[in-house]
């Protein structure tokens, strides 16, 4: 697993993290299901009004991964992005919004679609 982040500047950061992966079963050495061999994602956050105002874009992209014991059927890879906005109105606490899953329906399990576009609502701390 490798995860690196970086600032560049006052007020932005970016960060990647990867995950490979070969698991499987003890008792047949058969590929797991549903685990994916790569799994790659990062984020970009800008940062203003000193921090207590924070735009953010995340995303992931796994890999095509086995839906089943024998590896026979595989599930598209599929890449999922996430914008969202938080906002510190005291010291400790904050709200955020945002949109999960910006794009089309993608296949995560066989016969289940992630529902696209689901906007949220939150509230954050931090210490």
């Amino acid at each position: 697993q490798l995860d690196v982040s970086v600032i560049p500047f006052t007020g932005f950061q970016i960060g990647v993290d990867m995950l490979w992966q070969q698991p499987r079963l003890d008792t047949t050495n058969d590929a797991v299901p549903y685990a994916s061999p790569l799994v790659v994602g990062g984020f970009a956050s800008l940062g203003l009004l000193d921090g207590d105002l924070e735009a953010r874009v995340e995303w992931v992209h796994e890999a095509s991964r086995p839906a089943d014991l024998t590896g026979s059927t595989k599930i598209p890879a599929l890449t999922r992005v996430n914008a969202l906005v938080s906002w510190f109105f005291h010291k400790n606490y904050g709200m955020t919004t945002g949109i999960r899953d910006l794009g089309g329906d993608q296949q995560y399990w066989r016969n289940y679609q992630y529902e696209s576009n689901v906007f949220f609502v939150g509230v954050r701390y931090r210490w």
